[in-house]
């Protein structure tokens, strides 16, 4: 994980700089420059630095809990919310993965808000048109980031047509 940690946090420091890329082999794969666009923006805001870098991830991993106690809560299971949520806070990879911020944390929060989103449509109708629209359009773009993962990717393509096939 050193190198990616360090590939991150060079590329990220780039493109929150506006300074040409640093040329190494993590340019062949595509979710770098996604999760380093990500992590370009508190670079940007707070200054380049592995406490910055760090505190997104753990950021994110907060994130991830709230929105699957949320998530579990609206699918009107009370108890397990927090059960589910807590479970995930002591989880294994997000213990280890949390000081070394990689791309995961980015996917799980993506994921979990687009199961949050998909349990509120399905339980919780939208009254309004304007309302299924705005809830629509933000299921589609969370599955669009989510395509930019590549590990992701293969199990996002069904949900993604699913929704397309609504567009055309």
């Amino acid at each position: 994980p050193v190198h990616d940690f360090g590939t991150y946090y060079r590329v990220a420091e780039c493109l929150a700089n506006g300074s040409e890329l640093v040329k190494n082999s993590g340019h062949l794969f595509p979710h770098i420059f996604f999760f380093a666009s990500a992590l370009s923006v508190p670079f940007s805001v707070f200054g380049a630095s592995v406490a910055a870098y760090q505190i997104c991830g753990l950021v994110l991993s907060t994130v991830t809990a709230v929105l699957l106690y949320m998530t579990v809560r609206l699918l009107r299971v009370g108890r397990a919310a927090m059960l589910a949520a807590l479970l995930f806070a002591l989880s294994p990879a997000a213990v280890l993965y949390a000081p070394l911020c990689c791309g995961e944390h980015l996917a799980m929060a993506l994921l979990t808000l687009g199961m949050y989103i998909i349990a509120r449509i399905s339980k919780k109708h939208p009254q309004h048109v304007w309302s299924a629209v705005l809830w629509g359009a933000l299921l589609g773009a969370v599955l669009l980031a989510l395509e930019l993962v590549p590990e992701l990717a293969g199990l996002i393509e069904p949900f993604s047509s699913v929704f397309r096939s609504f567009l055309v």
